[in-house]
């Protein structure tokens, strides 16, 4: 896609992140809003059933008679995105969007969603280091110059560096928020050294990790996908790790399909196993889906747990 198509996409989202807001607003995720609430509103008489833990024991000395104290649960946070903008997001392959667009259309449509809900968002924007740092904020001008940015990037991976800073931008993004927040990690996740981090992460704030995927993890790569560089030489496809420089040299066989296929279903079903355990949600959004049907399922889900 280039940036008018992308833009074209984008300038529907305000409308159709209504339903989104509204799963956020409505507590898609109740673990940041934990018992009464943390805002004292006010106090009122004892009336049976109250937890005596409530009472007011100054204001009912001074009245002689019971009273408790009533908080307003505050429902107010920050969603954060960590948006990776590496090497290995910037390949399309031969699908019609690279991972990067995918995930540019995901942080886009998380901030309209934001904004319709009225809470603050933010970003950090990471590559092979951590580049550009949005503080959380409301407003339309503070989202739209954040999409501006986002859509500044080249899809052109000649001369970028390789590397992904992922656990730097975890933590990063737990920094950003002082309390509590739902911080959205959206990645390929090729990466390393990050799984240490998610669980610390996750005890600071919740947490979503989206995998942003290309069809090649389930078939056969050919020029271009799955993050990859190909090249047939005499019968022998020459693949290499653009994130890493690494090459392998395979003879195209529908053996070596299969094995390509179940090497990447393990290491699809390790990464969730891994965002699980440290406590973080986990979806995964191909570049073929629609990302606005993709997010609105996937939150319309954790909004009835």
């Amino acid at each position: 896609m280039n940036k008018s198509e992308l833009l074209e996409k984008i300038a529907v989202f305000p409308i159709i992140a209504r339903g989104l807001a509204e799963d956020l607003r409505s507590g898609a995720y109740r673990s940041v809003f934990r018992g009464n609430g943390i805002e004292f509103d006010e106090v009122r008489d004892y009336r049976p059933g109250d937890d005596v833990r409530a009472i007011d024991r100054n204001v009912s000395a001074r009245f002689g008679r019971p009273y408790v104290k009533i908080y307003r649960e505050e429902r107010e946070f920050s969603l954060c995105v960590a948006l990776d903008q590496s090497l290995s997001m910037l390949e399309r392959g031969v699908s019609e969007r690279s991972r990067y667009e995918q995930a540019l259309l995901a942080t886009c449509l998380l901030g309209f969603s934001a904004e319709k809900a009225g809470q603050r968002f933010g970003a950090v924007f990471f590559g092979s280091e951590v580049r550009q740092v949005w503080p959380c904020k409301q407003g339309m001008g503070h989202l739209l110059a954040l999409v501006s940015s986002a859509l500044e990037v080249s899809g052109d991976p000649a001369g970028q560096p390789r590397g992904t800073a992922l656990a730097g931008a975890m933590r990063q993004g737990a920094a950003l928020c002082k309390r509590r927040s739902l911080i959205v990690v959206i990645s390929d996740f090729l990466a390393e050294a990050w799984e240490a981090e998610l669980p610390r992460l996750c005890r600071a704030h919740d947490c979503v990790c989206v995998r942003i995927a290309l069809p090649a993890e389930r078939d056969f790569p050919v020029i271009g996908r799955m993050g990859f560089t190909a090249a047939a030489i005499t019968g022998i496809t020459v693949i290499e790790d653009i994130e890493s420089g690494r090459t392998i040299r395979a003879a195209p066989s529908l053996e070596f399909a299969n094995v390509w296929k179940s090497f990447f279903e393990k290491r699809a079903a390790q990464w969730e196993n891994v965002c699980l355990r440290a406590g973080a949600a986990a979806l995964t959004i191909s570049v073929d889906d629609e990302v606005d049907v993709a997010l609105s399922r996937f939150f319309g889900r954790r909004r009835h747990i």
